[in-house]
């Protein structure tokens, strides 16, 4: 009967050790260094004695490393609490705690140290990299290890959920032939996730010029507007080599307009460059141009009158504009007219009865304006009428039934102030000092 029992009880008594044996390795102090844990040396201590610190314990701080990227906002406290840091655990208790900074670290001073040392980490990694919150430093840590890690990677593209994470690590840390990462950086700008074919464009700047360029050049017609400003823009790394998209990305420009393109055509083609801007300055969209003024003139069409263009792309002087367009609102067709003699925004136009249009102050983009001009609609010339008595930014006009004006200041929940009265018949302006109310 005993004989029977022993077997049974010598499994039990194995079975019990190799669990303590579990529970002691999983609350195992993480490794220590010339005093210092392994999370100590990652965090707080000069790169290069860190780096030192690392390659002494070698694979014995995989375990950590793997807690260390695999940390998410809810794990956290949990993950912090079996660090032996003092430091990461103090910060893991603030609400400004940022696991990215704890990820970075595991990443760039652990697993780039031991490299192909910690291919023994790359199954948990492949786990890891299938969770939002820590796809992406797994993907960069696979990277780092060495050609095993590139290879989990290149393979995961085909399938895997999380690439654009993979397409970040690639991009980043290479971990591979730069040929073949290129390539994978171009097969990705087809990628049917606009995301990763934006990060794809980004990230071929300044690569083998012979493979990139026309792929980026092919690029420039996504579907996706972010897609084709990243693929212009990293065109731009190529300088003059890319002189071929300059075609291209001036049309991109001109339909859209965008500092970063026209600084990648001043880069790759400056003479495009100039036609980008001469776009700007005489027929660039409405879109761009802020502080104008918009009037229905008698015949039907509108007169678009200065402003002032939201782009940074041009000579500051020339910013605030003193050009003229009639716009016909059938059509759609722009038409040059006179120049204002100011160039200016945020003035006012009225239409006189008599068909005149007067423009009142506004900004010269040094300082406001006190002067008024009239548009004659037969003639399309501009002459100066009499100035005010004060200078008007941003003011508002009425046009009384005698045919005089009214214009004057309206502050918010204010009453009116600075009143003034234009006489066309007399072209004078005179001050209005006893008009108690007026509609805003």
């Amino acid at each position: 009967m005993a004989n029977r029992s022993l077997p049974l009880f010598s499994a039990v008594l194995i079975t019990t050790l190799l669990g303590l044996l579990a529970i002691q390795s999983a609350s195992a102090k993480e490794p220590v260094y010339d005093g210092k844990p392994l999370s100590q040396w990652l965090c707080c201590e000069p790169l290069e004695d860190a780096q030192n610190a690392v390659q002494k314990i070698g694979t014995n701080a995989i375990p950590t490393l793997l807690d260390m990227v695999g940390i998410t906002e809810k794990t956290k406290k949990r993950v912090a609490g079996k660090i032996e840091s003092e430091t990461i655990r103090r910060d893991a208790r603030s609400e400004d705690f940022r696991i990215d900074d704890v990820q970075n670290i595991a990443v760039e001073r652990g697993f780039a140290v031991l490299a192909t040392n910690a291919e023994s980490s790359i199954p948990k990694l492949v786990k890891l990299l299938g969770d939002e919150e820590t796809s992406g430093h797994a993907a960069q840590a696979l990277a780092v290890i060495g050609p095993k890690g590139f290879a989990v990677l290149t393979n995961y593209l085909a399938t895997g959920s999380m690439r654009g994470s993979v397409v970040m690590a690639l991009g980043q840390k290479g971990g591979g032939d730069p040929q073949l990462v290129t390539q994978l950086l171009i097969a990705a700008l087809k990628d049917g996730d606009p995301g990763i074919r934006v990060n794809a464009a980004d990230l071929l700047a300044g690569r083998d010029p012979n493979i990139a360029i026309p792929a980026l050049i092919e690029a420039l017609d996504d579907k996706n507007p972010d897609a084709r400003r990243w693929a212009a823009t990293s065109l731009g790394s190529y300088g003059s080599n890319a002189r071929a998209a300059a075609p291209k990305i001036l049309t991109l420009y001109t339909n859209a307009p965008d500092v970063f393109i026209f600084q990648t055509l001043q880069k790759i083609d400056p003479e495009t460059a100039g036609k980008a801007e001469e776009f700007i300055l005489n027929s660039g969209p409405l879109g761009l141009r802020n502080g104008y003024t918009k009037t229905l003139l008698k015949s039907g069409k509108e007169l678009i009158a200065g402003g002032w263009l939201s782009a940074s792309i041009i000579n500051p002087s020339n910013r605030c504009l003193s050009k003229c367009e009639l716009l016909d609102p059938v059509t759609g067709k722009w038409i040059g007219t006179g120049k204002m003699n100011a160039a200016r925004d945020g003035h006012i136009a009225i239409l006189l009865k008599n068909g005149k249009v007067l423009i009142v102050g506004g900004s010269n983009g040094k300082s406001n304006l006190s002067s008024a001009e009239l548009y004659d609609p037969v003639t399309g010339k501009w002459t100066t009428t009499a100035p005010l008595h004060r200078s008007y930014y941003g003011c508002k006009a009425s046009l009384n039934s005698d045919g005089t004006v009214l214009v004057y200041l309206a502050p918010y929940h204010s009453p009116v102030v600075n009143l003034e009265q234009y006489d066309p018949a007399i072209e004078k302006w005179s001050v209005i000092t006893n008009l108690t109310h007026i509609s805003k």
